[in-house]
């Protein structure tokens, strides 16, 4: 299930579980925003989470996410 997740999608979800908004992430990863939320929709469907909250904490709890 994490193993599906790109390198991108990764640092989006890295960068979210932060507290960046989806602006400030996309400006450090050089993308834009729209790019930021597709990600995200992504990362959702993925680790069947009904949110980024969800997500991030299924990451979390995976041990993809070491903030």
């Amino acid at each position: 299930m994490l193993k599906q997740l790109t390198v991108n999608q990764k640092r989006v979800l890295l960068g979210v579980a932060q507290g960046r908004t989806y602006n400030k992430v996309a400006n450090d990863l050089k993308i834009k925003p729209r790019t930021v939320r597709e990600h995200c929709r992504i990362v959702i469907d993925k680790l069947n989470a009904q949110n980024m909250e969800e997500a991030i904490h299924v990451a979390f709890c995976a041990g993809v996410l070491d903030t």
